[in-house]
């Protein structure tokens, strides 16, 4: 990991509990988006999930004490909103996230050249970045409320769209701002390929699938409270792709079941037969709720299970 995505990490580790759809950040993102996703963090952290949440971070409160102590920013109490938004294809540009939160530029600049990050101006705002002559990323305070971070093209073109009219397609706007009022945690993408390569690259080839490759546009959503509601609906190239997911998807449901091992696992395989999936036409369906506290036994049993086979007795290498 190299000292941008070191210093990076430091910032955002804790702002995976955290998306939304504010006005003002939008106007900053690629005006016609492959995908975006969100989270509001007010609305997780405020909830059951977010607090056991924030209990995992605890193995990392170093990491927080010098990022708190160096630049008075805790993104586990500062960070309000963040979105994440990609082109259409890497030919037309990078990925960028954009974050609402409380920022002091002056001490994270301090901070990032301690850590070996140069600062250069573009539009009389500091681009923390790698010395490398080719960095991949950087980072960047707009103002004390707002975070701009990705490859420097991405995050240069974000800071031009600031004297801009820039307006989305309505109907994705619509849907954008119905999602993310409904929803914590929500996501619209043209479809499922140059997502699944962002998140994780291995993850490219499986997408490509017949039955993955069929989706022609996908949202999602999900809200935390006592129960954790869970939804995507996508349009299918065709009625027959439709059918199929809801196909393959019964099966890994099964599959879940089948190859449950402990009671955790067992219960929640029994709450997965409760999920409702439907294909009408090329419209594929997935509803799903189940209690927050099962979800949460769960997470701690599959957490624990590293410590637990780290435990065992090995065979030493030679």
């Amino acid at each position: 990991m190299n000292r941008f995505r070191s210093f990076l990490f430091l910032l955002v580790l804790a702002s995976t509990t955290c998306w939304a759809a504010d006005p003002a950040l939008l106007k900053l993102l690629p005006p016609d988006p492959k995908w975006i996703a969100g989270i509001h963090a007010d609305r997780v952290r405020s909830s059951r999930f977010g607090q056991f949440v924030l209990e995992q971070l605890k193995s990392e409160e170093q990491v927080f004490e010098r990022l708190v102590s160096s630049t008075g920013f805790d993104p586990r109490r500062d960070l309000q909103e963040v979105i994440v938004a990609s082109p259409e294809s890497k030919s037309q540009g990078f990925s960028l996230v954009v974050a609402r939160g409380s920022f002091d530029a002056a001490r994270i600049r301090e901070f990032a050249r301690s850590l070996g990050l140069s600062a250069n101006l573009y539009q009389g705002v500091e681009l923390l970045a790698s010395p490398d002559t080719s960095p991949t990323g950087c980072l960047a305070i707009l103002d004390a409320t707002t975070a701009l971070a990705g490859h420097p093209e991405a995050v240069k073109a974000a800071i031009d769209r600031r004297s801009k009219d820039h307006h989305f397609d309505p109907k994705i706007l619509a849907k954008l701002n119905d999602l993310s009022t409904r929803y914590d945690a929500w996501m619209v993408s043209a479809g499922l390929e140059r997502l699944a390569s962002e998140l994780r690259p291995e993850l490219e080839q499986t997408m490509r699938s017949p039955v993955m490759a069929g989706f022609e546009s996908v949202v999602g959503g999900i809200r935390f409270g006592a129960n954790v509601e869970l939804m995507a609906e996508g349009i299918m190239r065709s009625d027959k792709d439709a059918q199929a997911l809801v196909d393959v998807m019964r099966f890994l449901t099964s599959l879940v079941q089948l190859n449950s091992e402990n009671s955790q696992a067992k219960e929640l395989g029994s709450w997965l037969e409760r999920m409702t999936l439907k294909a009408e036409g090329k419209e594929f369906r997935l509803l799903w709720t189940v209690p927050e506290n099962l979800v949460e036994a769960f997470l701690r049993e599959s957490f624990a299970s590293p410590a637990k086979s780290m435990r065992r007795p090995s065979t030493p290498v030679i």
